[in-house]
């Protein structure tokens, strides 16, 4: 029978207890409300019934409500309490009714309450307690007290003795009243008990068995076997006892015979034992079918679960709580080169070392002890490699809750292990880059906390990464616009847009703080990180280019000055860079060449002039000209040379020097010329001047690369 049928089962019969409670409580205010009305039917139940005594039905009363108490499996320990203070005060006045009839002394405790209506109601003389209701009385009282003592077993094995003494002598009586049989009903000379009695302490006895279904004799009644079963074995306690007092009752009316009758009892108690051997049988019958199709289940269940430990990647065993082993999988047998066959049954120590066996069996008594699962971690040698394992252990339990094994499942992570380290290691090695960086670096997430703020950034910034709501960066921060005179909106900041998925590059913007009066301008670029995640997240690179605005205003304030002091000069001045192009000339040189030439490259010179040597007749190559022999690092010097514009018939004379400019390196970076115009200085003594011989190059003018300050 599966478990939810025990359920069932088990529910069933504690709603029969209960019922059987209720009517404990019933007969006994009936028979109390009898001697209240003087209802003699009431009292003795069926008219050859002695009567019951008052005290006897309170007796009853009681017994009820202290089963009614404790009628559930949990109830409050003040019920259970007040139960047992019931059930002895039940014993106590049975002990003292069974003392004053042993004894032969008179302890009327119905005079208290019925006065001389207990004298007056019987032809025998004063009403009592019988004898034999007396030690019922003492059973029951005490098979209340014991029906959940908290000492153990033993206990509750004596309630259960106790309870079926009381429902023999019970059904002794009843077999007594239903058959005529005197000496069952009575005890002796002395009074017998009475037929409402008799029916109730049956009820009694049969209640507190049934209230405690899983417990004793009752899980042994009950078994595998379902309800229908428990009920056929009531009837056939009962319906003996039904069918024998209906044929007594005919018999005794004239109804039937004595031979009728006997006949009668015989057809029916056959009928009836053979309709209950046939239910049974059937019942029987399909509990194997049942139980067949359970097993085959349970063949498949367990060759699909050996299927799924073998293909399994984890290392999987089963101890039972001795520490032998009771199955292990196939990758079990792979790591510790066992197999299965050998290792069932042995003891944990006859597998492994004893250190090795030690710490198994102590996490395995941790699991018993607590009933969880116990998590750790387990490196273990297998030749040369060192294999780690993720072991989780936990116990295995029966359909009763009892723990009866430990099963472990060890997961290899050695690779894992390796990536945690590498990833370890890549993260410390990220964390010291970000932190030596010359940049400030801030990575926020989507809630606006700052999970990467690097010492640089808190040094630029002046100020620790402190988790305030994004709109108020700019008022923590002290960010103000370029010009310093107002606040920049939170909003616009470029972390801010990075989390809103925008990129922005190179905004420039001013800190000004306590610790920095003056302000300090800083350039940001923000990017989005994750941005169609759930939770998206931005970073921020930032750098201080306040010396470097210094710096580059400074140079714009030479470059004017220098250029104001160029224009000042009566002499053409040139300057190129190193590709030929044209990057500074004065007013002198665009009055001697005209105006346009300096958007033009030098090898554009020859298209808009014709340039020849001093004689005015020899063409000077393009590339022995003075411009573009500096660039090739060669040194010119006062290089005599006649322009014609083209259209123009009348040329002009020249005289021109170049020199290269290189940096630090020796690396060529513009050339510098200056030309002056002698057409109209007399004859020019360089007439017939060829060209001029070339020399070694010359260090001409040097610009000199500082290292970048930001």
């Amino acid at each position: 029978m599966s478990d939810r049928h025990k359920v069932v089962a088990a529910n069933n019969i504690r709603i029969i207890g209960k019922s059987l409670c209720l009517l404990v409580i019933a007969i006994g205010t009936l028979v109390f409300l009898g001697w209240i009305s003087n209802s003699d039917r009431l009292i003795r139940g069926i008219s050859d019934s002695p009567l019951t005594d008052p005290v006897t039905a309170l007796l009853f009363i009681l017994s009820g409500v202290a089963l009614w108490l404790v009628r559930n499996k949990r109830y409050p320990i003040k019920y259970r309490n007040i139960s047992q203070l019931m059930g002895g005060v039940i014993a106590l006045v049975g002990l003292t009714k069974l003392g004053s009839i042993v004894l032969d002394y008179e302890l009327v405790f119905s005079r208290f309450i019925m006065g001389n209506r207990l004298i007056d109601a019987s032809e025998n003389g004063l009403v009592q307690m019988a004898p034999n209701t007396a030690l019922n009385f003492i059973l029951s009282g005490l098979a209340i007290v014991l029906i959940d003592s908290t000492r153990g077993q033993r206990e509750r094995t004596i309630s259960e003795i106790f309870c079926i003494a009381v429902s023999l002598m019970s059904l002794l009586n009843l077999y007594g009243y239903v058959y005529g049989v005197d000496f069952l009903i009575g005890l002796a000379a002395y009074i017998p008990m009475s037929f409402p009695g008799a029916i109730s302490f049956l009820a009694l006895s049969f209640s507190v068995l049934f209230l405690r279904p899983h417990k004793g004799s009752m899980a042994l009644l009950i078994g595998e076997n379902p309800f229908e079963v428990f009920v056929l074995r009531i009837l056939a306690f009962i319906l003996p006892l039904l069918f024998g007092w209906f044929v007594v009752w005919s018999v005794n009316h004239g109804i039937l015979t004595n031979e009728m009758g006997t006949a009668v009892f015989a057809v029916l108690s056959y009928s009836i034992a053979i309709f209950l051997l046939g239910r049974k049988s059937l019942i029987q019958y399909r509990l194997r079918n049942v139980r067949k199709k359970a097993m085959q289940q349970i063949k498949k269940d367990a060759l699909r679960l050996h299927s799924i430990m073998n293909n399994s990647g984890a290392v999987i065993f089963i101890r039972d709580l001795k520490g032998r082993y009771m199955t292990v999988n196939r990758q079990y047998e792979m790591l510790y080169d066992v197999k299965k066959d050998n290792i069932i049954g042995k003891h944990i120590t006859e597998v492994f070392p004893k250190e090795m066996a030690a710490i198994g069996l102590q996490e395995d008594e941790e699991v018993i002890e607590t009933g969880r699962s116990v998590t750790s971690e387990e490196e273990v040698n297998v030749g040369d490699y060192t294999y780690t394992f993720l072991n989780n252990k936990f116990p295995l339990t029966d359909h009763t809750g009892q723990i009866y094994a430990v099963c472990g499942i060890s997961t290899d992570i050695s690779k894992n292990k390796e990536y945690e380290a590498e990833l370890s290691q890549k993260e410390q090695r990220l964390k010291a880059i970000i932190e030596n960086i010359g940049e400030g670096i801030v990575v926020a997430e989507h809630d606006g906390r700052f999970s990467v703020y690097n010492s640089k950034a808190k040094e630029i910034l002046g100020a620790t990464a402190d988790n305030i709501p994004p709109e108020q960066w700019s008022e923590h921060y002290k960010v103000y616009y370029p010009d310093g005179r107002k606040l920049f909106p939170s909003k616009l900041l470029p972390l801010n847009r990075a989390l809103k998925g925008e990129t922005t590059h190179e905004v420039e913007l001013l800190i000004k703080n306590p610790d920095f009066p003056e302000g300090k301008k800083i350039s940001i670029t923000g990017t989005p990180i994750n941005y169609d995640s759930e939770k998206p997240s931005a970073v921020v690179v930032f750098r201080d280019v306040t010396q470097r605005r210094k710096l580059q205003k400074a140079i714009e304030d030479k470059e004017k000055h220098l250029r104001a002091i160029i224009s000042t000069v009566q002499e053409g001045i040139v300057v190129s860079d190193n590709h030929g192009n044209l990057i500074l000339m004065n007013e002198a040189a665009k009055e001697i060449l005209g105006e346009g030439i300096e958007t033009k490259g030098s090898e554009h010179w020859t298209e808009d002039y014709e340039i020849y040597y001093p004689d005015g007749e020899t063409p000077y190559p393009k590339e022995n000209l003075p411009l573009s022999r500096a660039l090739q690092g060669y040194v010119t010097e006062s290089t005599e040379v006649v322009i014609k514009p083209k259209g123009e018939v009348n040329g002009r004379r020249i005289f021109i020097s170049g020199k290269p400019v290189t940096d630090d390196e020796g690396k060529i970076t513009a050339g510098v010329f200056d030309f002056r115009d002698i057409t109209n200085c007399g004859i020019s003594p360089y007439i017939g001047q060829r060209l001029p011989e070339k020399r070694e190059p010359k260090k001409g003018l040097q610009r000199k690369r500082n290292p970048k300050k930001d």
